[in-house]
């Protein structure tokens, strides 16, 4: 978060100082590399946040392998399996949240890389299907 907020307060600022987005995303990829090992949608979400930024530079081989880590993370988590009744609201709802974006930003990253979807539609189980489908 701290990558992206600099960004675009120095791009407001016009400051021409030390590239600071630049050293808080190489600080957050070190510090989320031993996590990678542990599936959570924390974790998830971080991936998410980080292959947002390497598209906010423009690096789309960033963009493309740290969505693919995203991507597997989903289905390390069985996000795209029905999982009701597992675990409170507030987990079901980040559950949703969370492959939710995973879609759209595969599909968004299909559409702007050229290359196809890597999340298959008939790999969702669930209702957030009918959702998913539009985009």
């Amino acid at each position: 978060m701290a990558a992206i907020s600099e960004r675009l307060k120095l791009s407001q600022s016009g400051w021409n100082g030390d590239d600071m987005p630049d050293v808080y995303s190489e600080r957050a990829k070190m510090l989320l590399l031993p996590h990678l090992a542990l599936r959570s949608v924390d974790t998830l979400f971080t991936l998410l946040l980080i292959a947002y930024l390497e598209f906010a530079c423009d690096r789309d081989s960033g963009l493309w392998s740290w969505s693919g880590l995203a991507i597997r993370m989903s289905y390390d988590l069985g996000l795209h399996k029905c999982s009701d009744g597992i675990g409170d609201e507030e987990q079901i709802a980040q559950r949703a949240k969370g492959v939710l974006a995973v879609v759209c930003l595969d599909r968004f990253t299909s559409c702007g890389t050229g290359r196809g979807a890597t999340i298959p539609m008939e790999h969702m189980e669930h209702e957030i299907r009918s959702h998913i489908c539009a985009v």
